[in-house]
């Protein structure tokens, strides 16, 4: 439940060790409200076959479960179920976290990439997240556009200023020199770049 949300993060923050990493995946209000809510979603295997049907509630999405499972003599068990998707805006989920003292690393939203963004709004995006590349990437999916998810990429396969400081810091002392290190970074991040916008071509 939304309101449940702010004490699960302070739980799970209260119990990550020193430097530990709390990894949340969340459907967004737009996935459940405008793909998963009022549609029917099946499955039919050997083994077994799956049926699905959901309902669109102000704060979730209940959905309807049957599945008819293969025994060993060759009939089939069944099984109802109902499963429970609350519905949580990012707002509410990045203040959540950030109330629990956890720090997001990155959220990117592959809807994002549908909406139509300026070439300047990119840029800004682009040139932010050279900085601190949280901040770039949170500014590019909200630009959205064809250019933003693999402009998200080049950044975090590369990093923003504030992350290279910390890594220069240490492999300075192993002998890393600073040029050819930024060198290979932003190589790795064209090649990021390039995969993404191909996939971005095939799929998006």
């Amino acid at each position: 439940m939304p309101e449940k949300l702010p004490a699960a993060f302070r739980k799970a923050a209260a119990r990550l060790k020193k430097g530990g990493i709390f990894w949340a995946d969340v459907s967004s209000a737009y996935k459940l409200r405008g793909k998963v809510a009022n549609n029917m979603f099946a499955d039919d295997r050997d083994e077994v076959t799956y049926l699905a049907f959901s309902r669109l509630f102000p704060d979730r999405v209940e959905m309807d479960v049957t599945l008819f499972a293969k025994r060993a003599d060759g009939a089939f068990d069944r099984y109802d179920e109902k499963h429970i998707q609350y519905i949580h805006e990012e707002d509410a989920v990045v203040s959540a976290l950030s109330a629990a003292g956890l720090l997001r690393l990155f959220s990117l939203l592959p809807a994002a990439a549908l909406r139509p963004a300026g070439a300047q709004e990119l840029a800004e995006g682009f040139v932010c997240g050279l900085v601190e590349a949280t901040r770039g990437c949170a500014l590019l999916a909200g630009k959205g556009g064809p250019l933003a998810l693999p402009l998200c990429a080049f950044l975090v396969t590369f990093g923003g200023a504030c992350i290279l400081a910390q890594q220069l810091g240490y492999l300075r002392t192993a002998g890393v020199r600073t040029l050819p290190f930024l060198a290979c970074k932003a190589a790795q991040g064209a090649a990021a770049f390039l995969v993404c916008l191909a996939l971005s071509a095939l799929f998006l």
